[in-house]
């Protein structure tokens, strides 16, 4: 007989739509370093509407993580894995509290540059935020300046996150990786 698909997260599973904003964050983010990627280094030449494309999906990201940090919020968690050791258990949630941290930086920082800059900030063409009359240098700095740095601590965090799973996953042999796999044996 047929797995009935869990929605939301119980003691022991994450549901759907915890995986859909998981794994949604996961691949806009890598949207925004590939697109970034070949603006900063114009591995291809692109025009002001690949940019236009970067700032859009950064603001999709600011929405999708303020919606999966309700849902976080509003929702019970599974249970620790079993084994978890007490010095995991805070790693983890370190690295979750900083993934947080930074996956909101990124887009906020992104828009201070903008409307520092004294740009609008597009949303895929449908409305944006509108650019204020003068451009304020200090924005633009800071801005720059936490896009660059979080940018790289996302990166750094987020390898930190990818290890310590396959780690768990591999080593511990727990299927640790299961339980955030779209449509995984687990479900």
């Amino acid at each position: 007989m047929g797995r009935t698909m869990r929605w939301k997260n119980d003691y022991s599973h994450y549901g759907a739509i915890t995986k859909a904003f998981h794994w949604a964050t996961f691949l806009l983010v890598v949207n925004q370093f590939v697109t970034a990627l070949v603006m900063e280094t114009r591995i291809i030449k692109v025009g002001g509407g690949f940019y236009d494309w970067h700032k859009s999906v950064g603001l999709l990201v600011l929405v999708v993580v303020c919606g999966r940090l309700i849902w976080r919020k509003a929702s019970q968690l599974p249970e620790w894995a079993e084994g978890m050791y007490g010095w995991e258990i805070s790693v983890i949630r370190f690295v979750e509290r900083s993934l947080y941290v930074l996956l909101f930086a990124m887009p906020v920082s992104g828009i201070a540059m903008l409307l520092g800059a004294a740009q609008k900030v597009p949303f895929f063409g449908l409305l944006h935020i509108p650019a204020p009359a003068k451009r304020i240098e200090l924005l633009v700095a800071i801005g720059t300046l936490v896009h660059v740095v979080a940018a790289y601590a996302l990166c750094a965090t987020i390898a930190v996150h990818v290890a310590f799973v396959l780690r768990r996953h591999w080593y511990e042999r727990g299927g640790y990786l299961h339980r955030m796999l779209p449509f995984s044996k687990d479900d």
